[in-house]
């Protein structure tokens, strides 16, 4: 009979220990884990209108999902053009007024590829107009 009730206590403690474990997995925030994080400067693109102190943040589409284009500058001085997908990325003006805009590119296990983009205030606007130069 001392066998059977300690069967019964032994079943209860295992029970009450995976809906413990159930209810912490349920409500505790999915892990985010970061692969890397690099920060680069944000680049400039003139235009016959803005030659200068000025960068230029495009959106585009890739299959019908919006993208930031973007260019940044490497610690040796190469320019490269990059790309985020919209979602994964967030914007904030909060960059001095004569700093650099940079951005923080980085990888997460739930997002993919993301970025945080750092310029300064009033560089988001609505409509924009990008008067290329041609290049013969």
């Amino acid at each position: 009979m001392k066998f059977l009730g300690f069967i019964v206590i032994a079943l209860f403690i295992i029970i009450m220990f995976m809906f413990l474990i159930m209810g912490v997995a349920h409500v505790a925030p999915p892990i985010n884990f970061t692969f890397y994080s690099n920060e680069y400067e944000l680049v400039a693109i003139n235009n016959s209108t803005q030659t200068s102190g000025h960068f230029f943040l495009g959106c585009g589409t890739i299959d019908e999902e919006a993208v930031f284009y973007f260019y940044t500058r490497d610690k040796d001085g190469a320019i490269k053009l990059r790309d985020r997908v919209a979602q994964f990325c967030t914007v904030y003006e909060d960059v001095p007024e004569g700093e650099t805009p940079y951005v923080i590119l980085y990888e997460t296990l739930t997002s993919g590829p993301a970025a945080k983009f750092h310029v300064p205030k009033g560089s988001v606007v609505q409509n924009f107009t990008l008067d290329v130069r041609q290049v013969k």
